[in-house]
């Protein structure tokens, strides 16, 4: 699981266009200075004395440990100031056979490549954006990234045109692992997409009163 998770935080950051990760003991740290975020920790072989060095530590509010495990067991190791975020889930996926679904007739998928990242846009006959997605390409995984469609135009099946369009790049790019963090909600898109599971997605933030 630490190989998917060091994939995902380098396909992530091109996603993001965020920083370059710096190592730190067991994982990463971005300093991704958002609106939301002023950074995050990610722990790929997380241990409990490693996660202990991250949080006994003083850091800025809006800090973020994220990790591969069970939020019941790594939860209660996180001292006063810290609070769980949304529960997400670690996913993998092989590459090469992207879903072969269509849009619906009068929308078009328009895509931004560049080297390092691919942006699939799904507009409606009306020429709005009404689905996008975004997939980091990292040295050795696809990161698949804030995919998102209207909610006037769900049950169309767009989430999963957005997916083969940047899949299909990501195959051409030459990769053949695809990681990605999902929601609880997004679980069940992607897994009727053919991704399975890795591990559960323990994230907390440090929002001190």
């Amino acid at each position: 699981m630490g190989e998917y998770v060091d994939g995902w935080v380098d396909g992530w950051t091109r996603s993001r266009e965020a920083p370059r990760p710096d190592p730190v003991d067991g994982g990463w740290y971005v300093a991704t200075r958002s609106a939301t975020e002023h950074g995050r920790f990610v722990l790929s072989d997380p241990t409990p004395e490693r996660l202990a060095g991250i949080v006994e530590q003083e850091h800025p509010p809006r800090t973020g440990v994220k990790l591969p495990g069970d939020p019941d067991e790594w939860l209660p190791r996180f001292r006063e100031g810290w609070e769980p975020d949304h529960a997400g889930w670690f996913m993998t996926r092989a590459l090469g056979h992207p879903p072969g679904r269509q849009p619906p007739t009068g929308y078009e998928v328009a895509v931004d490549a560049q080297p390092r990242l691919v942006v699939a846009r799904v507009l409606a006959p009306e020429g709005n954006e009404v689905a996008s997605g975004r997939m980091g390409l990292g040295a050795s995984y696809a990161v698949a990234d804030q995919i998102v469609t209207d909610e006037r135009h769900r049950r169309l099946g767009l989430g999963t045109v957005v997916m083969a369009a940047l899949e299909r790049y990501a195959v051409e790019a030459g990769l053949d692992r695809a990681v990605l963090g999902a929601t609880d909600d997004g679980r069940a898109l992607y897994e009727r997409l053919g991704w399975d599971v890795g591990a559960p997605l323990t994230a907390v933030y440090y929002r001190p009163a």
